[in-house]
C-alpha cells in the first residue's frame, strides 16, 4: 500500500512539474513593428515569447539592424558586423557573448540561450538588438514589439557616405571598418531612442561647410500625445569633434553668412561660429530678452532672417518683432523704433489706447495689432503693421545699417 502511494505522489510531482515547465516555456507570438532609418519603409513581422524572453529568426533581427551576419555550422557560432564595424559574437552552445569595438572586446551575458526551431535560428531580441544598436521597445497597450534602428547612414551632395549613430550620438565619415569617428552630434541628448514617445528621425541632410566642418539637420517624428514635429541641427567640428546643437518642435536656427555660422544652441545663446577658425563668440539672447521692456513675458521666439551682424526675430505676441546686432550684443524690441505717433495716427489709435494692449494672439480679444515680417534688403528692414477686424496695414520702412 506504502508504495503504492509512493507512486501515486511521483506520478503526480511528475504532471505537475511538466505542466508547470511547459507553461512557462510556452511560445507565445508578438507582432514587431521595425522603424528603420532614413526613408525606408516599416516592416511588420512576428516574435516569438519563451520563458519571459521574446526571440526573433536571426536573419531577420540581424536585417532590421542593418548588420551583416555570419554562420559556422561546425562551432555553432554567429558572426555579426553592426554598419560600424564592431563585431559580435554569439555562441549557441552558450548565453555568453563577446563585443568587439574600436580594438576592445567586451564580454556580455546573454538571459538565454538562442534555439532552433524547424531549421529556423531564433535569438533573444532585446539583447541582440541593443548590442547592435537597434532600441526595442515593449508597448504594452498595444502589445507590440517596437524596434527602432539605432545606426543610420546618409550621403552629402557630393556622394560620400556618413554613418550617425542614435545610441551614443556618435558621427562617422564612410562606413564599417574604414568609418572615422568626427564627433558627437549631440541627437542622443535630444532624443533617446529607446523613449517611445519619440518616433523616428526623417528627411536627413548632411553638409559639408565652406571651413570643411559639418552640419548635420534633420525632422523628427514626436508621437507622445499627437503627431508633430521637431527639428534638429547639429555644427560638428571636424578637428576637435566639438559639437553645438538644438531641437525645438517650433523650428531651429542655423544661417551661414560668409565664413560665419550663426547657430541658436540648445541653451537659447545665439552662436557666431568663424567657419574656418573654430572661434566662437557666445551671446545670451534669453537674458537680452529679459532685459528689454516686457521681454520677460515673451516666448516662442522664433528666427525669420539673417543680414551679416543682424539677426530678425518674432514671438508670439504679435506686436514683437526684435532685431539682434549680435556685433554690438544688442537686442532692439522694433515696436519701440517702428511704431511712432505718426504711425499710430493711421491706425486710428493713439498710443496710449488700450487697443494697442491686445498683443496676445491666443486671447479671445484679437481686433489688436501685429507685426508683419515682409523682408530685408540693402540694409532696409520692411514690415508692416495689420489690424484685425479693422483691416488697416501700414507699410513701415527702418533703415538698420
Amino acid at each position: 500500500m506504502k508504495k503504492t502511494l509512493y507512486i501515486i505522489c511521483v506520478c503526480l510531482i511528475c504532471i505537475y512539474m511538466s505542466f508547470f515547465f511547459s507553461s512557462a516555456w510556452a511560445a507565445e507570438t508578438y507582432p514587431v513593428h521595425i522603424s528603420p532609418g532614413g526613408e525606408a519603409e516599416s516592416i511588420e513581422t512576428q516574435a516569438v515569447s519563451k520563458g519571459g524572453v521574446t526571440y526573433l529568426p536571426m536573419r531577420t533581427l540581424f536585417e532590421v539592424c542593418n548588420a551583416s551576419v555570419q554562420w559556422n555550422s561546425a562551432t555553432r557560432t554567429i558572426t555579426a558586423t553592426r554598419l560600424d564595424g564592431a563585431v559580435l559574437k554569439l555562441d549557441m552552445r552558450k548565453n555568453t557573448a563577446e563585443l568587439m569595438a574600436q580594438g576592445k572586446t567586451e564580454k556580455l551575458q546573454m538571459p538565454k540561450k538562442g534555439y532552433i526551431q524547424n531549421g529556423t535560428t531564433y535569438l533573444p531580441l532585446r539583447f541582440v538588438g541593443e548590442a547592435l544598436h537597434c532600441g526595442v521597445i515593449w508597448d504594452k497597450h498595444q502589445k507590440i514589439v517596437i524596434v527602432r534602428q539605432g545606426l543610420t547612414t546618409q550621403t552629402d551632395k557630393q556622394g560620400q557616405s556618413y554613418l550617425l549613430d542614435l545610441y551614443s550620438g556618435d558621427f562617422y565619415r564612410g562606413l564599417g571598418v574604414q568609418a572615422v569617428r568626427i564627433g558627437n552630434s549631440g541627437i542622443a541628448d535630444s532624443f533617446k531612442l529607446g523613449d517611445d514617445k519619440y518616433g523616428r528621425p526623417w528627411t536627413w541632410e548632411v553638409e559639408v561647410t565652406g571651413g570643411g566642418n559639418y552640419l548635420l539637420k534633420c525632422d523628427y517624428d514626436f508621437t507622445s500625445s499627437r503627431i508633430h514635429i521637431i527639428d534638429f541641427v547639429s555644427y560638428i567640428n571636424a578637428n576637435t569633434g566639438e559639437a553645438h546643437f538644438d531641437a525645438a518642435e517650433h523650428g531651429v536656427f542655423c544661417q551661414q553668412a560668409g565664413d560665419t555660422i550663426y547657430l541658436r544652441d540648445k541653451t537659447g545663446a545665439m552662436l557666431t561660429i568663424n567657419d574656418k577658425t573654430g572661434t566662437i563668440d557666445k551671446i545670451d539672447l534669453p537674458k537680452l530678452i529679459n532685459e528689454i521692456p516686457g521681454g520677460e513675458e515673451l516666448d516662442n521666439i522664433l528666427p525669420l532672417a539673417v543680414d551679416g551682424n543682424y539677426i530678425f526675430f518674432r514671438s508670439n505676441y504679435r506686436l514683437n518683432l526684435l532685431m539682434l546686432d549680435t556685433a554690438n550684443k544688442k537686442l532692439t524690441n522694433m515696436k519701440d523704433v517702428l511704431i511712432t505717433d505718426e504711425v499710430a495716427a493711421l491706425t486710428g489709435h493713439k498710443l496710449d489706447d488700450p487697443w494697442w494692449k491686445y498683443i496676445d494672439p491666443y486671447a479671445v480679444q484679437v481686433e489688436g495689432p501685429y507685426l508683419h515680417f515682409v523682408k530685408l534688403e540693402d540694409g532696409i528692414l520692411y514690415a508692416e503693421l495689420r489690424t484685425y477686424l479693422d483691416f488697416v496695414t501700414v507699410p513701415l520702412e527702418y533703415k538698420y545699417r
